[in-house]
């Protein structure tokens, strides 16, 4: 018998096993009574202990509720606890749930199309074609200011025949009796799931995230409770560590990742001015030194920057360029005419190193490999 309908706020009781299921490295528990709530409708199931073995899954199979344990017990008559900390975390997401699916449909005609919870986050998915900060801001104020007022959530049974009497938000699949849970003058959904009593229990709700997932359809991740406290404290956190590194008051740690950020973009700007001016000094050295073969180190430049070096190079009286990027173990071989089969000789070295890349007999480019005397090891070896 599934007494988690009657009273949501039980977290002990005792009873006896009606049925022990073997599974293949489990057993499931039938009990007499029950109060542990069943994974469905989007709410995860219960977690908790019967004779001091945790259970690890509660499941609905032909009717019945299986609880999943590892070990079966000894005796017949057992104790149950449930696992309150979870069970009230997950009533308060639900029925936050529940009065935000009802604001957005109210204040916006925007159904909620599917409901996701999760040990972490929750989130809906609802049918509205923008969703901006300020929509965003305004839902959560409705909402919270609906918790303040501390509404009634009442539950109750229906007949099928009825159900056109009701004006009922969101409607389900239904075979037999109907269960209905209504916020007081808010929202009338079918529902089996367990809830808070009052509304203020849900203590407030945040919108931490939205996001458009397909045409018209945004998802809202939201934290109620227990869980919202936790997300503020998080970020609490996070803002006076910021304030403490960036040496700043905690309201001026976005002007400063403003100037951070510009700053940034400057001195990159001003190093690839540099890296330019750099390789216009090494073509200078070249020109004056004419080399059949020229082989130069680089340190963290592009591969645009470093194609278009090898490129110059070979404007020269130069044959082949060699280039070998220190930091990302990049290396870049570039002949003009064919005397060599840089495939082949590209080919060959990865092979001998373990390394990647690929090219042709005119061009040849390997990743991820690193020799400490990559001058020698290539001229001698490949290029004579």
């Amino acid at each position: 018998m599934a007494l988690y309908h009657e009273n949501a706020y039980v977290k002990k009781f005792k009873t006896n096993i009606s049925k022990i299921i073997k599974f293949e490295d489990t057993y499931g528990l039938i009990l007499e009574k029950t109060y542990f709530y069943p994974e469905s409708g989007g709410q995860l199931a219960d977690k908790g202990k019967i004779n001091n073995i945790d259970v690890i899954n509660v499941i609905k199979r032909n009717d019945e509720i299986v609880h999943i344990v590892k070990n079966k017990p000894k005796s017949e008559s057992v104790e149950c606890y449930i696992n309150w900390d979870r069970r009230y975390d997950f009533m308060q997401q639900h029925t936050g749930q529940h009065l935000l699916s009802a604001v957005i449909d109210d204040k916006y005609q925007s159904e909620t199309v599917s409901f996701h919870m999760s040990e972490e986050y929750s989130f809906i998915d609802i049918d509205i074609p923008k969703l901006g900060e300020k929509t965003i801001k305004e839902i959560e104020n409705e909402v919270n200011s609906l918790i303040w007022e501390n509404k009634v959530i009442n539950t109750f049974w229906i007949d099928p025949d009825k159900i056109d009497s009701y004006d009922i938000r969101k409607q389900g699949k239904y075979d037999e009796k109907i269960r209905m849970v209504e916020i007081e003058d808010v929202d009338l959904s079918m529902c089996g799931g367990t809830h808070v009593s009052e509304i203020c229990e849900i203590g407030m709700l945040k919108i931490t995230n939205a996001e458009k997932v397909k045409e018209n359809t945004f998802r809202i991740y939201f934290r109620c409770g227990r869980r919202a406290l936790q997300y503020f404290q998080s970020i609490n956190i996070m803002i006076n560590n910021l304030s403490s590194i960036l040496s700043v008051k905690r309201s001026e740690i976005v002007k400063m990742a403003k100037k951070f950020k510009k700053d940034r973009e400057n001195y990159y700007h001003e190093i690839e001015n540099l890296k330019e001016r750099l390789i216009d000094e090494k073509l200078k050295n070249i020109k004056t030194n004419s080399r059949k073969i020229v082989y130069d180190t680089v340190n963290d430049i592009d591969n645009n920057a470093l194609n278009y070096y090898a490129n110059q190079i070979l404007q020269t009286n130069t044959k082949i360029a060699i280039l070998y990027d220190t930091v990302q173990k990049f290396l870049l071989i570039r002949q003009k005419g064919n005397e060599y089969n840089l495939k082949e000789i590209g080919n060959s070295i990865i092979s001998r190193y373990s390394a990647k890349g690929g090219g042709s007999e005119l061009i040849f480019q390997i990743v991820n490999i690193e020799i400490s005397n990559l001058k020698n090891e290539i001229i001698e070896r490949y290029i004579k």
